[in-house]
């Protein structure tokens, strides 16, 4: 599994044998700084620690399980923020998605790519800044219409995923980057 320092983990068992992960989480993070010698020096300097947030691979990168940032490191700074939460049981991310996607209207679809691009693959993957504003843009333009399309009764469960997503692209547009695993 990629996806950097949090990937989907096994779960310990009685059994002696791991059992998979069932459920998905999310992590985002403001100011992000991609990997240069610099780094590397201050950590040998003992100027550190500095902690690595994401490492992307160049497969996941051509893959598509990333959209918004290229293959390689990507660092926390003394500015950067963090938020973690988590997203539920691949079932119920599959109801949020299909929830959402019913709920675009026909004439945004286009708009909606740079999410339902990652989204979609219900695999670990992410979004990096310019992403994350994207998304957060969609987020403030089309709540209402989306919110005012759902069943009363799947609003408030609903409701909760998208503002823990709006939080985490708040945070990723701002140099930084949001990630589902």
């Amino acid at each position: 599994m990629g996806g950097g320092p949090h990937p989907a983990e096994p779960t310990p068992s009685r059994l002696g044998y791991p059992l998979p992960k069932m459920s998905m989480d999310a992590r985002a993070w403001s100011r992000l700084r991609a990997w240069d010698p610099a780094i590397k020096r201050l950590n040998e300097l003992g100027l550190g620690p500095l902690e690595c947030a994401l490492e992307i691979s160049g497969q996941e990168a051509r893959s598509g399980a990333w959209y918004g940032l290229e293959a390689g490191e990507y660092w926390l700074t003394g500015e950067s923020r963090e938020h973690g939460f988590r997203i539920g049981s691949y079932s119920y991310w599959e109801w949020w998605t299909t929830q959402l996607r019913a709920a675009i209207p026909e004439r945004a679809w286009a708009q909606w790519a740079p999410f339902l691009r990652v989204a979609a693959r219900g695999l670990d993957g992410g979004w990096g800044a310019g992403a994350c504003a994207e998304c957060l843009e969609l987020w403030e333009r089309w709540e209402p219409e989306i919110f005012e399309s759902l069943h009363p009764e799947d609003l408030s469960n609903f409701e909760r995923l998208w503002g823990e997503f709006r939080t985490g692209f708040e945070l990723g547009a701002q140099g930084g980057a949001l990630q589902i695993y």
